[in-house]
């Protein structure tokens, strides 16, 4: 028995065995244990020999196809009979034939070949072959008795055949053809089965037709024809046996194969070269001719050229990043890059690829897939591919869901992280958490698409994908998923903190996904006993590392929940005990030890402040004041303000001080004695930075904070001088010189924008410093200042607030907004601290108005009202009552206009005499009354409601009329008193407006104002009429007037999609109501006129006859120059045909201005028809004349 080799033979060994194995096989020493033999054995006997192939033959025909073919995959549903013994033959001896001259023949080289590349030896060996070849395919030395004919059906062909010969001489008699085209077919392509039956009725067939005459088979045949239907014949030449074609393999054949490298010119590749030139691979097995299907992939690469103005399909690294179209070199760096897909010239990974990969059975390539997919959307969070590419986040959701659900901790991990990079945003999460450190974080962001408390089941899973991604990732189960994977998978410490941060993005959301979280049963319950255990419980295991550890994400994710209401907070404070498991925390000096240590702190500290806020440890807090106070004390003690200090000991030190300064907001007065010291020594420490980082600036603003909670409810902890002397100190100036750099309002940065289905922060800003949004870059100091401008206003003296106002970096910041005409990323959340700012500067300019120049903040509160968010409701109300419609806070100029006896008349006389009334009014109206946010009860506000003023907001209650009469339905009625208080209030302020606040009211587009003033005649049938309010529009609208060349309405409007819709409801309601009113028929004047566009012209005079008619305004009666309504001359025919059928008709009156427009265009028209007419004509005599000619 031969010996088997083993792995641990080397090659000689396996040479050895390899020459025994041929040895024994030559003596046939070797027999098999079994042989596969056909059960239709006897059948085949029956066959004539005649009618076969000899097995020299078969061979000499198939011998290329078998050895194609050697390597093909076998059929997995092969049917293959019983195994029985091989039964006994007699071989034939092969006969070799020994030539006399040797082998191999000696061939005499060609002197003729030239040496290149390629060795003279293969250049000869390939020029015999192909000479050769064309020796085999030009023999003609054949009889043509042994010519073999063979028989091919042409599909839709009266013929049977096409005959084929292999030598030079032809049939010319066309009924032998057809003759020997039936007999060899019949003979040779038979279509028959193997029945004994069926067998002997062929030969009867087969010896009746060789019996028969060429012309009675040719006779027999034309009868056959004739007398069967055609349709029939076509039928039985379609069932002609022919070669069936072989079933598409998904395994390519080796023939298939090596028909790629036909091309391929294997001396002129350089990697089977330096293989072979290595000592060691003359014993290497079987490596003694090349495989050119093999060597065809070790071909150079060849880099493409990409024209400019094509795109490319993106593809990726592993680690994320967007790979150039082509690289210059291919090394080690990018090698690993290149594969066999569509593009192997081309570098990475596509999109698409990469989601077919993440279905692979493999767990190499689905773990790489789901990684590369994970960084890919970890860039695209930073902003970094915005305008390059887009991420399709449905079809990456699915995928990334269904590989979820593999338990393999490699794949689960790589499928966890790629969903959490997916949905929860870990730039707007790390900005809010620094935010807290400012006093700016307690309030969380609701990030919910929609508010609906219940699952749309009308919606396949696909559409919901597309309109709220999270809601469709409750619906997949994520929340029982995760349950299973804490409880049951124990996973690494890794994929429980992505399973965190995904539960923390959707505590986010809307409330049903919130009452989603809270009953789902046993997760919060088993995050709390793994993740936040008691302190008894805390220990180290091995086999789950992670679990039995406090975690503070854990911390946070519950403090986000416990955000959304005061009655939530309360009830899982009550149902896991969260309390007294983080006062344990704080009381194990261990945590304070190490930087994951005090993270886990800071998160307890500001659980504690969001509890403190809420009422809910007012007695836990006295229980453990000792506590708070040796924290204090330590950092008093042990921490300095400066730059070396670590950023997550500035964070612990932030963090206790707004809890203490939360716990003197609820009347608790504590530490005032050592809070006075702290202050001292960290804003002298504070004021020897050389230079500002934002970061590092959190001690101190926490500290200004802190001082300022004590200034607002208990007596100063330090003097005013102190303050003073920082302000004019080298530090501040320092740290404010970027304050416009750090300003969101001022710049206008393109934050990153994710789609409508998943709501973000947009923190991210990728063409900004740091990639972030300004105000919390590293040299913003607006957090700063905010701290700053609460300790001010909080302090006393008004010395201390007008050198603030008058320092030269936050007077040129105050002149920046007052000057700006649009404000930026006025919606973004973190706009907020900007706003808080802003309301502080303007409170502090109402508090010392003597002091400083009131037209600078008169103006910066009047134009950011739009900035403020909907908790500053009540601030906003004391701008409208103490600076905007205060007289005291007008700046001198309008005073002084106010005096003048020739600027007087008795509109403006009520207007000023009201305006109490018009603070109400608008108040009211924008809603500074109602809904007010009280924070007491929820700390979340909700990203949807945005701001709550626009920026014209002096239009708002005619904008309000109009929204409410095109809602109103027709059974209810309108309070046309409140209506009219609301708009003659309105109109007296932009009257004041126009006149005394110029540069204000032209921030305001003259189109805008246009709309705007419009809304009124359409909110109402009848308010318009009335005399005082006719009185107030011809004042308004004179100063719209002076504008008129500025009015453009083919520009974007806000709130309007389509101005001439507009335009068409102002003549409509002229027609219905207007009575000919002479103001209403002004303001429809001004689309009218020759440079705007003909088509408002059209529309008045093709389809409203009826405004024309009743149109009563005379030419001195028109506001704006008639001139402009009749030059330029009208060109347009239709236009012009228009005015001739009125005036025809008599439909216009003839003191209208609008019949002077008609007639003089129609006119211009007539003469300049017969002008053409008459050019025509002496064209046409000129033409006639030199005809006669």
């Amino acid at each position: 028995m031969l010996k088997r080799p083993t792995p641990f033979d080397n090659e000689d060994e396996i040479l050895r065995q390899q020459d025994e194995f041929f040895k024994q096989s030559a003596e046939n020493k070797i027999k098999p244990a079994a042989v596969v033999a056909n059960s239709n054995e006897k059948e085949k006997k029956e066959i004539k020999q005649g009618e076969i192939k000899t097995d020299q033959n078969y061979a000499e025909d198939n011998v290329q196809n078998q050895i194609a073919n050697t390597f093909e995959a076998i059929p997995t549903d092969m049917k293959i009979n019983q195994v029985i013994e091989k039964q006994e033959q007699t071989k034939r001896q092969p006969v070799f034939n020994f030539d006399s001259r040797g082998f191999p023949k000696a061939v005499r080289r060609d002197p003729n070949i030239k040496p290149t590349r390629v060795s003279i030896f293969a250049q000869h060996i390939k020029r015999l072959k192909r000479e050769s070849n064309d020796n085999q395919s030009e023999s003609c030395n054949m009889d043509i008795s042994e010519t073999s004919l063979v028989v091919k059906e042409k599909n839709q062909s009266d013929t049977v055949g096409a005959i084929k010969f292999s030598n030079s001489k032809s049939i010319c008699n066309e009924k032998e053809l057809v003759i020997s085209k039936f007999r060899e077919a019949s003979i040779q392509n038979s279509n028959i089965l193997t029945s004994a039956d069926k067998k002997s009725i062929h030969d009867e067939n087969i010896n009746k037709l060789k019996s028969m005459t060429e012309e009675e088979i040719l006779s027999e045949r034309e009868r056959l024809l004739s007398s069967l239907d055609p349709a029939l014949i076509q039928y039985l030449r379609s069932r002609k046996t022919t070669k069936p074609e072989e079933n598409e393999s998904r395994n390519p054949t080796i023939q298939t194969q090596n028909a790629a490298a036909e091309s391929i010119d294997l001396d002129e590749l350089e990697a089977p070269k330096e293989m072979l030139s290595k000592p060691e691979s003359a014993g290497w097995i079987n490596f003694n001719r090349f495989e050119a299907s093999k060597l065809a992939w070790m071909k150079n690469i060849t880099v493409p050229d990409l024209k400019k103005t094509s795109g490319f399909e993106a593809r990726f690294d592993f680690d994320g990043y967007l790979l150039p179209y082509s690289v210059a070199q291919i090394d080690e760096s990018n090698r690993h890059l290149y594969h066999h897909g569509d593009e192997p010239d081309r570098p990475g990974y596509t999109l698409q690829e990469l989601l077919l990969l993440t279905r692979s059975n493999v767990v190499q390539q689905k773990v790489i897939a789901l990684n590369t997919l994970a960084n890919i959307l970890s860039l695209d969070q930073t902003g970094i591919y915005d305008s390059v590419i887009d991420i399709p986040i449905e079809q990456v959701f699915f995928v990334i869901r269904f590989c979820l659900d593999d338990n393999t901790p490699s794949v689960l991990n790589s499928a966890i992280k790629a969903l959490r990079n997916l949905v929860y945003y870990q730039i707007d999460d790390t900005c809010l958490d620094n935010l807290m450190s400012f006093g700016v974080g307690l309030v969380q962001p609701i990030l919910a698409v929609d508010e609906t408390k219940e699952d749309d089941n009308t919606v396949n899973d696909q559409q919901l994908a597309e309109t709220n991604v999270i809601k469709c990732l409750i619906r997949t189960d994520i929340l029982i998923r995760i349950r299973y994977i804490i409880n049951i998978v124990k996973p690494p410490l890794e994929t429980i903190l992505y399973c965190i941060d995904i539960l923390t993005r959707m505590a986010r959301d809307s409330e049903f996904i919130i009452n989603k979280i809270l009953h789902c049963d046993g997760l919060l319950q088993n995050l709390t006993n793994y993740f936040l255990p008691h302190l008894s419980e805390i220990s180290v295991n091995n086999e789950n590392p992670g679990y039995n550890m406090p975690l503070p994400q854990t911390i946070k994710l519950i403090r986000i929940l416990s955000s959304r209401s005061r009655t939530l907070a309360d009830i899982i404070l009550k149902r896991y005990g969260t309390l007294e498991i983080i006062t344990s925390y704080l009381y194990e000096e261990y945590f304070s030890q190490n930087a994951n240590g005090m993270k886990l702190q800071v998160e307890c500290f500001h659980y504690w402040t969001l509890l403190l806020h809420y009422g809910l440890a007012s007695d836990a807090f006295r229980q453990h004041e000792h506590l708070f106070l040796k924290y204090l004390d330590y950092h008093f003690k042990n921490t300095d303000n400066i730059l070396s200090t670590t950023l997550i000991r500035q964070n612990h030190v932030s963090a206790l001080l707004l809890l203490i300064s939360k716990a003197v907001e609820k009347e608790h007065n504590l530490f005032s004695n050592i809070i006075s010291e702290c202050f001292l020594k960290w804003m002298n420490q504070y004021g020897t930075f050389e230079q500002f980082k934002c970061g590092h600036s959190q001690i101190t603003s926490s500290i200004l904070y802190c001082s300022a909670t004590y200034n607002k409810n208990y007596n100063p902890i330090y003097s005013s001088t102190f303050l003073e002397t920082f302000i004019n100190s080298r530090v501040f100036d320092i740290s404010t010189k970027n304050i416009i750099n750090g300003s969101l309002l001022l710049n206008n940065y393109e934050t990153h924008k994710t789609t409508a289905n998943l709501k973000t922060l947009e923190a991210a800003a990728w063409f900004t410093m740091d990639h972030i949004v300004p105000v919390l870059q590293s040299n913003s100091c607006i957090p700063l200042l905010y701290n700053m401008s609460l300790c001010i206003l909080s302090d006393s003296s008004d010395e201390l607030k007008v050198k603030f106002l008058q320092h030269p970096n936050i007077l040129d910041y105050t002149k920046k907004l007052k000057s700006a005409k649009y404000y930026f990323n006025v919606g973004n959340w973190f706009t907020r601290c900007e706003s808080f700012f802003v309301m502080n500067l303007l409170k502090i300019a109402e508090k010392v108005r003597d002091q400083v120049d009131p037209a600078l903040y008169y103006d910066i509160a009047v134009k950011c009202l739009c900035v403020f968010s909907a908790e500053q409701k009540k601030d906003m109300e004391f701008l409208l009552e103490n600076i905007i419609f205060c007289p005291r806070f007008y700046p001198v100029e309008v005073a002084m206009m106010n005096t003048t006896i020739s600027d007087r008349n008795n509109e403006l006389d009520k207007a000023w005499r009201h305006l109490k009334d018009i603070k109400s009014v608008y108040s009211e109206v924008l809603g500074l009354t109602k809904d007010i946010v009280t924070l007491e009860t929820t700390v979340s506000l909700d990203m949807s409601v945005g701001n709550v003023i626009p920026m014209d907001w002096i239009y708002t209650p005619l904008v309000l009329l109009y929204s409410t009469q095109q809602n109103r339905s027709k059974q209810e009625t309108n309070n046309e008193e409140a209506d009219f208080y609301i708009i003659i209030n309105c109109l007296r302020w932009i009257l004041i407006y126009e006149m005394y606040f110029e540069s204000l009211a032209q921030t305001i587009s003259p189109t805008e104002k246009y709309v705007r003033l419009g809304c009124l005649f359409l909110g109402s049938d009848n308010l318009f009429l009335n005399e005082e309010i006719q009185n107030l529009l011809t004042r308004i609208y004179g100063f719209l007037c002076k504008f008129e060349n500025k009015l453009n309405f083919e520009q974007e409007i806000s709130g309007l999609t389509n101005f001439k819709d507009f335009y068409v409801q102002l003549l409509e309601q002229y027609q219905a109501v207007s009575y000919g009113n002479k103001v209403f028929g002004n303001v429809l004047l001004f689309p009218l006129v020759k440079r705007h566009d003909i088509k408002y012209r059209k529309t008045l005079w093709s389809e409203y006859m009826g405004v024309v008619e009743t149109f009563s305004v005379t030419k001195d009666e028109v506001w704006i120059d008639p001139e402009n309504l009749i030059h330029p001359p009208e060109k347009d025919s239709s236009l012009c045909k228009c005015y001739v059928k009125a005036l025809q008709s008599g439909a216009v009156a003839k003191r209208s201005v609008l019949y002077l427009v008609a007639e003089t265009s129609a006119k211009n028209f007539k003469e300049n028809l017969s002008k053409i007419r008459e050019n025509r004509n002496n064209d046409l005599n000129s033409d006639i004349s030199k005809m006669e000619i």
